[in-house]
């Protein structure tokens, strides 16, 4: 990320804002920085990125609504939602019209999942149970059509699995998305590795379905929860590091769980402590 910002003030001295190349960089650098967890500057690259590309090349060229989906999602990790929904539902729209004059579903579909995604979060948010039951549609119809396009074992459609299996949970559908979790983490295995940050998310998702179901959730349910919690803590600590977002919020999650199961333990509470100290 040092180098990328270094690289991108030089090409801004030498270039200025409207350039491609700067505009590119700038967007390389908000991934890194994403991969860091560092939501905010990412957020400021992005959003300059966007408004470079939006400016030269025009809102509707899938360039820039490309990026306006990279900001969507972005937005989304940061609690944003109503901005983000908004974004991405333009951006859904451009690159779906785009995409019937050309080649290529790809940068639609990732739009219409992340919509899905902002959506079934604010309605489970807000309490609106037909948002995110739409949410939760648009992440399976996503999610269904790359499978058809590129196979299930795709990272494009294992990331999109995560999603749906996320979207399903706030959906309060949850026997689905433990059979659906449970298929998707074998693949998710098999083709991206144990520790992929995908693999990660889809093990996440599984542990929230087993153990979100309250009264109707068994006790191995819960257990069996607990033990992907502690996988996706591990894993994700080791790969994204300790103070990553997906880190904290997945610790939190776990700790809250081991608590309704075991009741208020010292390891629940250690574990919510080193993730709120992380996250500081």
């Amino acid at each position: 990320e040092a180098e990328l910002a270094r690289v991108l003030g030089a090409l801004l001295t030498r270039h200025g804002d409207s350039n491609l190349e700067v505009l590119g960089v700038a967007r390389d650098r908000a991934r890194a920085l994403l991969d860091l967890g560092r939501l905010q500057e990412a957020r400021e690259a992005l959003e300059f990125a966007t408004r470079g590309l939006e400016r030269i090349l025009g809102a509707s060229h899938p360039e820039a609504a490309a990026a306006a989906v990279d900001l969507g999602r972005t937005l989304v990790a940061l609690c944003e939602p109503d901005e983000a929904i908004a974004l991405l539902r333009n951006a859904a729209t451009k690159l779906e019209a785009e995409n019937a004059r050309a080649l290529g579903e790809r940068r639609a579909l990732r739009a219409w999942s992340a919509l899905g995604s902002a959506l079934a979060w604010r309605g489970k948010m807000t309490g609106n149970a037909a948002e995110t039951a739409e949410g939760a549609d648009y992440c399976h119809r996503a999610w269904q059509r790359l499978a058809e396009l590129f196979g299930p074992e795709h990272h494009e459609t294992l990331s999109a699995a995560a999603a749906k299996g996320r979207a399903f949970v706030k959906a309060k559908r949850h026997s689905e998305a433990a059979t659906f979790g449970r298929e998707q983490l074998k693949l998710a295995e098999d083709h991206l590795g144990r520790d992929h940050p995908t693999t990660l998310e889809i093990s996440e998702a599984l542990a929230r379905s087993l153990a979100s179901a309250g009264t109707h959730s068994s006790m191995a349910a819960k257990e069996e929860a607990l033990k992907f919690y502690r996988r996706v803590v591990e894993g994700t600590c080791q790969v994204l590091g300790p103070g990553h977002p997906n880190a904290v919020r997945t610790a939190l999650h776990f700790a809250q769980a081991r608590a309704e199961v075991y009741g208020a333990t010292e390891e629940a509470y250690d574990v919510c402590a080193a993730a709120v100290e992380a996250a500081a």
